[in-house]
């Protein structure tokens, strides 16, 4: 019977509680956080806050202005209206069972464990490693080793001969450098020699022109990405991806400039006033916004105190790309790397990508010319 007892009161707190969230999500959560301040307080404690100060909590959740008329000398409640700024809580039309539920939800209230940050696999293994080029490395070590056995056997070849020579009581070959053999070499074999020399002068041909084509290109085929450390991990996904946030809202030059800039902090606060924790990072993110623009989330104001974001030198933002959807995939990105500006990688680009309209490109007028010569349009 206990145990009956106990279960049902497991299942009264959770039903309470879920209640209460949903309540909360409906009719507070715009102005409220259930443990942190937020335009208006922590709804956390407050039960307990006004049964000290013997207000009536349910009169103020119900309608805060009218409780400040009918109560004039309720000192706690003028405090807190002038605390957060004379902001009017709207009236709310909820029974005394839902502002419980509410309350014991706040107080109850378990933030949600953030997901753990990108590189882990759907089930839980590690990242999968990424190719940084080995094989090129080991290719190359393999090759100077080669040329190292060439160059010796070549030297023991010359002194074989030279006590052959001996023996036979010839003249020895004079020793050579490494060039003159070289030299020697392309002498005697002079159709192998031009073979050799036309592939290296092609192959040189070929590196100088790729090299050229990425002089001021940061990422390609060939080169990697350029995907500069953040100094604050803003996550793509997240933001451009699943909030479906413009791109233009925080990166406002994309439209006219060549690059799309870094957003400054006061763009971050527009949103991160309220919001202080995020699915990934939880508050470690955020917290260095707070850092870099003096901004107090408990008391909810500006200290005065900034500490500017440090970026790198190497941390400039990746150059403007188009709108969404035509010509970026930066809300699957966590980190949104830099891509070739070649002519070449846009028309590849534009023959994999469905064409879409943005009211942004309009067709050019085709015109005819008539029989008296004149223009016309078609």
């Amino acid at each position: 019977m206990l145990f009956a007892t106990t279960a049902a009161w497991g299942q009264a707190d959770k039903a309470l509680y879920a209640t209460g969230e949903k309540v909360f999500k409906q009719n507070c959560a715009s102005c409220h956080k259930p443990d942190v301040k937020m335009t208006g307080p922590a709804v956390k404690g407050s039960k307990e806050r006004w049964a000290k100060s013997g207000g009536d909590i349910y009169a103020w959740i119900k309608n805060s202005q009218g409780y400040l008329k009918a109560n004039p000398a309720d000192q706690y409640a003028a405090n807190l209206f002038k605390e957060f700024g004379g902001s009017v809580m709207t009236p709310n039309a909820i029974s005394n069972e839902e502002i419980d539920a509410v309350l014991y939800y706040a107080d109850n209230f378990v933030p949600k464990v953030p997901a753990p940050p990108g590189g882990t696999t759907a089930g839980g293994g590690a990242p999968a490693p990424r190719d940084q080029g080995g094989a090129w490395q080991w290719l190359i070590i393999v090759v100077l080793l080669l040329l190292v056995v060439v160059l010796s056997l070549g030297g023991v070849k010359n002194q074989l001969t030279n006590a052959m020579r001996e023996r036979e009581g010839k003249e020895p070959v004079p020793m050579r450098s490494i060039w003159g053999n070289i030299m020697h070499w392309a002498g005697n074999n002079k159709s192998w020699a031009s073979v050799i020399g036309l592939f290296l002068f092609c192959w040189l041909i070929v590196v100088g022109w790729n090299w050229a084509l990425n002089i001021g290109v940061y990422g390609g085929e060939e080169v990697a990405h350029y995907k500069p450390e953040q100094p604050i991990a803003f996550n793509h996904t997240v933001h451009a991806g699943k909030l479906a946030i413009n791109c233009i809202y925080c990166h406002s030059t994309a439209e006219k400039s060549k690059h799309a800039s870094i957003p400054s902090a006061n763009v971050c606060m527009n949103c991160h006033k309220a919001v202080q924790e995020g699915p990934i990072t939880g508050k470690t993110e955020i917290a260095k916004i707070y850092e870099a623009v003096g901004w107090d989330p408990d008391a909810g104001k500006y200290t005065g105190k900034e500490n500017p974001i440090q970026v790198g030198e190497g941390a400039q933002p990746a150059r403007p790309r188009g709108l969404q959807p035509r010509h970026t995939r930066s809300h699957r990105q966590d980190r949104v790397p830099e891509v070739p500006r070649s002519r070449g990688y846009e028309i590849r680009c534009g023959r994999a990508m469905e064409p879409a309209d943005h009211g942004l490109v309009h067709p050019v007028p085709q015109r005819d010319r008539g029989a008296d010569g004149e223009q016309r349009l078609l």
